[in-house]
């Protein structure tokens, strides 16, 4: 009898200890690629090496290049002083920042939809964060969800002041990455919407209240950033260099599986959610809509869609999956979820696993036997920042972002001349986006003394000066 008690809870909470035991993954697995110096990507090792400039003197946006809201930047910044300026250091700041989204996606989520299924949502956006690299995305998303729980309480208790709480979080969220204003386009949305509805009176109240608390957060820092880095520079890189920006939509098909993967689930639930949710809580329902349907108008328009934009999509996703559980509460649809829920987790670790040890493994090679061929104080140019922040090596060029986004911005004329007064070139496939008379310059200048095949995306060069 108390076999068959067993059994019967352990079937009827089946998803729950599913979820618990995703999310159990999800820190092992993380903490294991911390101790096992986990290999740094691209846009990681980019932050690495700004942040190495600003810590060596440089002002960002006016002598170092960087095109995302500064204070991404700062609590790098931190984190190397604490722990050293290592691909470690990056690795745990974007541990802390998911542990910290998925704690507070599950303090949400019990107030709304109860502590069982808050922890089924916790489960889905870990399968989504296995792979997370540090990136301003996830700070980004931490603080707007903050602010989107503010606007959730003014919901729930019409007290105003939770607007302006709303309004420096998001305004916080927005100075982490320029696309945290989808949050405040959201909640201006939804307001718009229940004005419709004629369920708000106080709509140019409530938005100049959001408004104020924006802008208590952003006329100090902007005056700042204005004063050290200059008028043009740092509007030049902020805005205009991401309103020219022109990037490979090949991009869109890497990650396009996962949108269809999302975006499938997501259009079964929708009609099962609307149908089944409670009339009071409509207010609440309706700002999770419209946010999904914003983000998924955002990657739709997007010139480029990267991976990483995902990250803002992922605690409403969550919500909304684990939300469509609670209040469907059929049987036939929690058995098929659990086991959509196990087969994602497995295929996402083992992908994981199986790009952690080959890119570990290329990396560090590559890293040691560039360093036995490049003298330490030698001038060198690296289209790839991997190996200028993990090699401890430093350029002077205006950017090492040789690819499509900075290539269509940026004049580099001066590239050629610019490599003369260098002694070592590191180029990956990126260097097909120079022109010929660049690319001419190289060869006539350097000789290929060490070539890397089938690395990361492509392979890896070394070009000496030719004395």
């Amino acid at each position: 009898m108390e076999k068959l008690k067993k059994i019967n809870y352990l079937k009827k909470n089946a998803i729950f200890i599913i979820s618990g035991l995703v999310i159990l993954f999800f820190f092992l697995i993380r903490i294991y690629a911390l101790l096992a110096s986990s290999p740094v990507g691209f846009d990681e090792s980019a932050e690495g090496y700004i942040v190495q400039e600003m810590i060596n003197g440089k002002v960002i946006y006016k002598n170092l290049f960087d095109h995302k809201s500064p204070l991404t930047h700062y609590p790098v910044i931190l984190i190397f002083y604490l722990f050293g300026s290592s691909g470690f250091s990056l690795h745990l700041l974007g541990f802390i920042y998911d542990v910290l989204l998925l704690l507070l996606l599950f303090f949400i989520g019990k107030k709304f939809i109860g502590k069982n299924y808050a922890m089924i949502g916790c489960a889905i956006a870990a399968v989504f964060l296995f792979r997370s690299d540090l990136t301003g995305e996830s700070p980004m998303t931490l603080f707007g969800l903050v602010g989107f729980y503010f606007y959730y309480i003014y919901l729930s208790n019409k007290k105003i002041i939770n607007f302006f709480y709303s309004g420096i979080f998001t305004g916080i969220s927005i100075w982490f990455k320029q696309t945290g204003v989808l949050f405040f386009f959201i909640l201006l949305a939804h307001q718009i919407f229940l004005k419709y509805q004629k369920k708000n009176t106080e709509l140019l109240k409530n938005i100049l209240m959001l408004s104020l608390g924006i802008l208590i957060i952003s006329l100090p820092l902007l005056s700042y950033f204005i004063v050290h880095a200059g008028f043009y520079s740092f509007f030049y890189y902020i805005f205009i260099f991401n309103l020219k920006f022109s990037g490979s939509v090949s991009r869109i098909f890497i990650v396009g599986k996962f949108l269809l993967l999302a975006l499938g689930l997501f259009g079964l639930l929708v009609p099962l959610i609307c149908y089944n949710w409670e009339n009071k809580k409509k207010e609440i329902h309706s700002l999770l809509l419209i946010y999904f349907i914003i983000f998924v108008l955002f990657f739709i328009l997007s010139q480029e869609v990267f991976s990483q934009h995902l990250i803002q999509i992922v605690p409403f996703f969550s919500l909304f999956v684990a939300a469509s559980l609670r209040f469907v509460k059929k049987r036939e649809i929690n058995k098929i979820f659990s086991i959509l829920l196990i087969l994602f987790f497995m295929s996402s670790m083992l992908s994981f696993l199986n790009e952690f040890v080959r890119q570990d493994f290329d990396q560090k090679t590559i890293i040691t036997e560039i360093k036995n061929i490049i003298p330490e104080k030698s001038e060198i140019f690296s289209d790839n920042p991997i190996y200028l922040f993990l090699g401890g090596y430093l350029t002077n060029y205006k950017t090492f972002l040789l690819a499509p986004s900075v290539a269509s911005v940026f004049d580099f004329s001066d590239f050629c001349d610019y490599i003369k007064s260098i002694d070592f070139l590191i180029l990956t496939h990126r260097k097909k986006y120079l022109n010929e008379y660049n690319l001419k310059c190289v060869t006539d200048n350097f000789e290929i003394i060490k070539k890397f095949d089938d690395v990361g995306e492509s392979y890896v060069e070394v070009w000496k000066k030719i004395n």
